[in-house]
C-alpha cells in the first residue's frame, strides 16, 4: 500500500527469475513515459559500435539455421546499464 510521500513505482516486476548460470532476471511493466524514455536512450545507445563493430542489434537477435528474429518491444538492461561505464564525452553524445 502506498502513501502520499512515496514516489510512483516506475517499474512493476511480473516475474523475477534466476538461471543456472548465475543470471538474474527481471520482467516487469513500465509506465509509458519510463518505456518510452528508456526506449530513446537505448535506441542512442545502439548507435554506438560494440567490440569489433558489431551492431547492438545483430547482437541481440535471435538466429538460427532456418529463422532469424530481431528483438523488439523490450528495454534491454545491459544496454542501459552500459551507461554507467560510459565517458561522460559520449553521454553528450
Amino acid at each position: 500500500m502506498r502513501t502520499g510521500d512515496e514516489p510512483p513505482e516506475m517499474v512493476r516486476p511480473n516475474v523475477v527469475f534466476g538461471t543456472v548460470s548465475g543470471m538474474i532476471g527481471v520482467m516487469g511493466s513500465l509506465t509509458e513515459e519510463m518505456y518510452l524514455f528508456l526506449d530513446d536512450l537505448q535506441t542512442r545507445l545502439a548507435e554506438i559500435k560494440g567490440v569489433g563493430g558489431l551492431s547492438h542489434s545483430t547482437w541481440r537477435e535471435y538466429k538460427t539455421e532456418r529463422r532469424m528474429k530481431t528483438a523488439w518491444h523490450y528495454i534491454d538492461g545491459d544496454l542501459i546499464e552500459w551507461t554507467l561505464e560510459l565517458p561522460r564525452s559520449k553521454l553528450v553524445q
